[in-house]
């Protein structure tokens, strides 16, 4: 969904959620105007990570455990 503005905040407290996937999906939900509240250093870290190949799940496991 897209929103007129939007305001985003990215600190370098929150280093392990930072991505680009999460950098990209904040700045294109605005439509009319982005208002970035960041540190320089959060932002840096975000576009050097690149989290689209790890995704922190056990469906795997639990599609092969056997329901009886």
């Amino acid at each position: 969904s897209q929103w007129d503005y939007v305001v985003f905040a990215l600190t370098n407290s929150d280093y392990i959620l930072l991505d680009k996937q999460l950098l990209y999906t904040g700045m294109t939900r605005a439509k009319k105007g982005l208002m970035l509240i960041t540190e320089i250093k959060a932002v840096k870290h975000a576009i050097k990570t690149d989290n689209s190949s790890k995704r922190n799940t056990i469906l795997k496991e639990f599609l092969e455990t056997p329901v009886w």
